[in-house]
């Protein structure tokens, strides 16, 4: 990590800020014919559909006709669910917490996602919480609207242009570690946050005394 002064965040969502569990979904698509889901996805490797469908290039009913040649006995909608199984929750606590590190620095949001798992967590928030979850982020940056995914070099920089923050000055946290590779390569600050570890996004930023000065 460099010695520049981190003058913002930009965060991952799932396995830092929501609570993700890829093994359901890996285990409901077993339970559903599709025995070698894990070949294709995992949460942390995929290839083909799945990132098609994170850059925006494959609509929701391509995909899941797509998943459907896998499970040939399976209804759409038990693929469906088996696809959003691995969404978890955001704890009260995460919210809290991004909303007073917001009064010290700003915060975006830089998520590999998709249409499907976007609809369902934006859902959620919003029933658990009243309110959006854009709403925590000055700018929430969703891969299948960017057109761009991490790890690549050029999502990181689109979205230090669109964001218009500097790189070098920003602090980017992922559970992934190929998609802190492609932050350092774009120039960012970074933290791996290991999922093994059971450590929360919060109390590191705590320990590394960010967010604690009002603006």
């Amino acid at each position: 990590m460099t010695s520049s002064p981190i003058q913002a965040l930009l965060l991952d969502l799932g396995g830092v800020i929501l609570d993700i569990h890829y093994d359901r979904t890996l285990q409901a698509f077993r339970n559903l014919g599709f025995h070698e889901i894990e070949k294709w996805y995992d949460g942390y490797r995929q290839t083909g559909i799945f990132d098609d469908f994170e850059e925006g290039r494959l609509s929701s009913e391509a995909f899941l006709d797509t998943l459907s040649q896998y499970c040939p006995q399976a209804q759409k909608q038990q693929i469906l669910e088996a696809w959003n199984a691995m969404l978890g929750r955001v704890p009260p606590w995460h919210v809290q917490g991004l909303q007073t590190l917001r009064k010290s620095l700003p915060v975006y949001l830089f998520s590999n996602t998709n249409d499907l798992h976007y609809r369902q967590f934006q859902k959620d928030f919003r029933a658990d919480f009243g309110f959006d979850l854009s709403d925590l982020f000055e700018i929430p940056f969703y891969s299948h609207l960017l057109g761009l995914r991490k790890p690549k070099t050029e999502a990181f920089q689109k979205v230090a242009s669109l964001a218009g923050i500097r790189p070098e000055a920003t602090l980017f946290m992922d559970d992934n570690p190929g998609h802190i590779a492609g932050a350092q390569k774009a120039g960012f600050q970074t933290y791996w946050l290991d999922p093994a570890s059971g450590r929360n996004f919060l109390d590191i930023l705590a320990e590394m005394g960010i967010g604690l000065q009002k603006k």
